[in-house]
């Protein structure tokens, strides 16, 4: 699971594809992408949107113990802009199938975390995606 999440960090979303099965699902703020194609292109407009409208970000992420099925790991965005700083977090846990790629992300949003980063884009002007 680090060798996606260190993927994820440094936006080789060609890598990321490789780590992803053909019938790999993204559960993501009540809406299901499907495929790989569908799951990358949502990281790579999240990152593509957040390198045109800020002024640095950078992300970090930290893998935690496999529970169950699932191996969560807690994705931290270091974001800049217009002096100020905010640090973001989320969690996604992962779903490894029998041939080792990922067949399911879901995507939780910690307490106060939505908030607080809507807050930041709001007193940096910024509107989010």
């Amino acid at each position: 699971m680090r060798a996606i999440a260190r993927a994820l960090d440094r936006d080789d979303f060609e890598q990321v594809r490789a780590y992803l099965a053909d019938e790999c699902e993204y559960l993501l703020d009540g809406e299901t992408l499907r495929g790989p194609t569908a799951v990358v292109a949502s990281y790579a407009e999240a990152s593509d949107w957040a390198r045109r409208n800020l002024d640095a970000i950078r992300y970090e992420s930290v893998v935690g113990e496999p529970a169950g099925d699932g191996v969560p790991v807690r994705f931290i965005d270091h974001l800049e802009h217009g002096g100020r700083t905010h640090r973001h977090e989320c969690e996604q846990v992962f779903t490894v199938g029998p041939d080792g790629r990922v067949v399911r992300v879901v995507h939780r949003e910690l307490p106060g975390q939505p908030e607080a980063v809507a807050e930041f884009f709001r007193t940096c002007g910024l509107r989010r995606m």
